[in-house]
């Protein structure tokens, strides 16, 4: 049994759920399962039977989640005793425009509360940007938007969220289900501009595809595109969907490209042969 371990358990017993804990821990589901049940598999025993709707403890689970709530505490109280030991160190970060509230808000949080010796700077940029800045050296660590230069960087994977359309409730391509590439041939557009990833490639596909979108702005924030998609009727956005989700205006509707896959996925990010 270890940490991690425990932690893990943990958040099950939270959540009731694996998927939900799965989700809150930044891992698969499946990599769940595989520590639970090693952790089942060393003490010989069960700690929760599915039902449903989620998970429920058993009695041997009832008595882990107890002792483990007493051992976690105590490793947090270690971590941060020894920490306030060290000296005053600072991490910084660099983080794509929409990371810290959709991801890194939270494991960010938790590192300062366990560190608190370690001065936690973060400076948001677009996507290639920040690749320069953790390039460069003027930060330590990014979370960037893919594609990767994996010559440049070490990178892990930390979410991942659909790109997609939005369009104003009185613009015609609003009623539609999904977009096809063909509904946006000279259709007045506003998207993020050259230091973001993902549109050089939406705009690639629609050239590669005879389609010519009216490009009217080239904007530095996501949420600069909802704006102006909502003062101009007659524009179309492209967004991504965890920030339409997010959106309380009901004047502004989320629309599913039909044939393209594209995605915007964050990574963390550290330079290559780096000595950490």
């Amino acid at each position: 049994m270890n940490i991690q371990q425990l932690v893990y358990f943990s958040e099950v017993c939270r959540c009731g759920s694996f998927s939900s804990a799965a989700k809150n821990l930044f891992i698969s589901q499946q990599g769940l399962s595989t520590s639970i049940s090693r952790l089942e598999s060393e003490f010989s025993c069960k700690f929760f039977v599915r039902e449903a709707k989620g998970v429920k403890l058993t009695k041997e689970g009832r008595f882990l989640w107890d002792q483990a709530n007493k051992m976690l505490a105590s490793y947090d109280e270690c971590v941060k005793y020894f920490a306030q030991r060290q000296p005053a160190q600072k991490l910084r970060i660099a983080s794509t425009f929409g990371a810290l509230p959709e991801f890194a808000g939270g494991p960010v949080s938790r590192f300062a509360r366990n560190y608190p010796n370690i001065e936690i700077e973060i400076t948001e940029y677009p996507d290639k940007v920040c690749d320069y800045a953790v390039e460069t050296g003027s930060v330590d660590i990014g979370f960037s938007a893919g594609p990767i230069d994996l010559a440049k960087f070490n990178a892990a994977k930390l979410f991942s969220s659909r790109m997609c359309l939005i369009a104003n409730a009185k613009n015609p391509l609003a009623a539609k289900k999904s977009i096809e590439i063909g509904d946006l041939d000279r259709v007045p557009m506003v998207i993020p501009d050259d230091n973001f990833k993902p549109p050089s490639i939406f705009v690639k596909f629609c050239k590669d595809n005879g389609i010519v979108p009216d490009i009217r702005f080239r904007v530095g924030e996501i949420f600069t595109v909802h704006r102006l998609v909502d003062s101009q009727p007659e524009y179309v956005g492209l967004t991504v969907e965890s920030v339409v989700k997010s959106n309380n205006n009901p004047s502004l509707i989320g629309l599913e490209f039909g044939e393209l896959n594209l995605d915007w996925t964050v990574y963390l990010i550290s330079k290559r042969g780096k000595s950490n």
